[in-house]
């Protein structure tokens, strides 16, 4: 165990989607959520850590005209999608409240709310600050 990489061992980001439950499906133990043209997420973000982070910081919102390259062969779900943000979140969450994000491989638009992870401390600041926010932003 190289201790130079310890930094690499904890998690400093997580993302989670929610869609509802006709939208996607289970097969063989793995959800698929097909990219439909009217496809619309609600997304959360957490970071948790990093050099540019001053606090723990999470998002949540909507991500919605998301769609894949005719070209592109190895996008096949959203949860491909997913992936690909994790690649290149600098470059599509530099503007988190005004999400319009495209390269040679996916498109998407979104707006994303944000606070303070230490602000939120029981279930009622869970709502307040984060649920409702997002959940705002989500139904159309």
């Amino acid at each position: 165990m190289e201790t130079a990489y310890v930094r690499l061992w904890l998690r400093t980001k997580l993302s989670v989607f929610f869609i509802p439950k006709a939208g996607t499906h289970l097969e063989r133990g793995q959800s698929l959520t097909k990219l439909e043209p009217n496809l619309r997420v609600l997304y959360f973000r957490f970071l948790l850590r990093g050099k540019d982070i001053a606090e723990p910081t999470v998002y949540g919102g909507v991500l919605f005209d998301i769609a894949k390259k005719p070209t592109v062969k190895w996008i096949s779900k959203f949860e491909h999608i997913m992936g690909h943000i994790e690649y290149n979140d600098e470059k599509v969450f530099r503007n988190p409240n005004q999400i319009e994000y495209e390269d040679s491989y996916i498109n998407l638009k979104g707006r994303l709310v944000s606070t303070n992870l230490y602000d939120i401390n029981d279930s009622e600041a869970i709502m307040d600050k984060l649920v409702n926010p997002s959940l705002s932003l989500y139904r159309p």
